[in-house]
């Protein structure tokens, strides 16, 4: 028997829930709620719920915060498993203050990478998809234009090898390749509204 075909539009599936998923299932269970109970507290739909809970989506900042309040667990728990309270950084209220500034750019080269290497892929997942809600809470045009740059990017970069990267840096000094690049992402972005 051959495999199941592999799907071309949208995201892989996990054959497990990741971490998120399974914490909102286990705070269910701990105050023993069934989903109608949660839809009915929330207004979130049982068919949401059920998704959140097998890890084929994840809620939006609206649903983590109504979410919190009905399993009564903080949002730090559900999104990284632990009571730890996020605590305010001094280090990181420098990048706050550099926030308009043109070194912003390049503190950003400097730290993301050692962000995204610092955490596990249930954790970046988690981060990112509070960043986005939160973008997308602001100002979808924005959240579109960002989630077409990173599709954009990531069909171009392939697996991300130092010889892709080498090969994508050539061609970003010519300027038709670029205009192409912001033809595709404005494509992209305008497939998303």
């Amino acid at each position: 028997m051959s495999p199941a075909p592999k799907k071309e539009n949208g995201p892989e599936q996990s054959s497990r829930p990741d971490g998120l998923a399974v914490r909102i299932r286990q705070a269910r269970e701990r105050k023993n709620l069934s989903l109608s109970d949660i839809h009915k507290a929330t207004g979130i739909s049982r068919t949401s719920l059920h998704d959140y809970e097998s890890g084929r989506t994840k809620p939006g900042s609206r649903e983590l915060l109504l979410l919190t309040e009905v399993l009564e667990a903080t949002p730090n728990w559900l999104l990284c498993g632990t009571e730890e309270p996020l605590k305010k950084r001094e280090g990181l209220a420098a990048l706050i203050k550099l926030r308009n500034s043109p070194l912003m750019m390049m503190v950003s080269m400097l730290v993301l990478p050692v962000v995204m290497q610092s955490l596990s892929e249930d954790e970046l997942e988690a981060l990112l998809t509070l960043i986005a809600s939160m973008v997308e809470a602001k100002d979808k045009g924005t959240y579109r234009q960002i989630s077409a740059m990173a599709e954009v990017f990531a069909e171009l970069l392939g697996t991300g090898s130092p010889a892709e990267f080498t090969g994508w840096s050539e061609k970003s000094k010519d300027p038709e390749f670029m205009a192409e690049i912001q033809r595709k992402i404005a494509a992209k972005a305008e497939a998303m509204s």
